[in-house]
């Protein structure tokens, strides 16, 4: 098979596949906000939300090792605004997850508003560092593809947050009013 047509063969997959995922996590997203109402997430939505971030992280990173829709910039412009983005993103992931046991990240423990580290500055530290990981493959593949997978991604997360605010400000009243009118959602 030629170069080409084994790229346009993973493109057309990885779009496919990133299209779904952004489906398929959206309407787990949006059972999660019946869920979070109730107070918890139930590990059957937990699995499924989990999916979708790893099918969205693997369109976005299989585009960008294809170079799907090239970007026409230096492999020096990549190599490096792809691995500051990259690295920015996996910072701001570790950050937020320092504060966080993995239930209380995924809304299966609301018990505790954190505001502190990286949450002073935003609200959805995981979400953000994700999108910036997803973005910096895009740049360090070249790959417009790998961008439009991230976007993708934040946009198919809006639910999820949307409803995680509602719960958080249900159970934490004031104190999370008073914490979203200082701190933005994302920057």
């Amino acid at each position: 098979m030629k170069p080409m047509k084994t790229r346009l063969r993973i493109a057309h997959g990885d779009l496919v596949g990133a299209l779904f995922l952004f489906g398929f996590g959206t309407s787990a997203f949006r059972r999660a906000r019946r869920e979070l109402s109730r107070g918890r997430v139930s590990g059957w939505t937990l699995t499924l939300m989990i999916l979708a971030f790893a099918g969205s992280g693997g369109a976005a990173i299989g585009a960008a090792l294809a170079h799907i829709w090239p970007l026409p910039i230096s492999t020096t412009v990549a190599v490096v605004c792809g691995a500051a983005v990259a690295l920015a993103g996996i910072g701001v992931c570790l950050a937020g997850r320092l504060f966080f046991t993995f239930r209380r990240a995924w809304g299966l423990e609301v018990d505790v508003l954190v505001t502190r580290g990286v949450y002073r500055w935003t609200r959805n530290p995981q979400v953000l560092g994700w999108f910036l990981i997803y973005c910096g493959a895009g740049f360090l593949g070249r790959s417009a593809a790998a961008l439009v997978i991230a976007a993708l991604f934040m946009i198919g997360c809006v639910p999820w947050i949307l409803a995680e605010e509602r719960a958080l400000d249900e159970r934490f009243g004031e104190a999370y009013r008073s914490y979203c009118a200082r701190t933005p959602r994302f920057l």
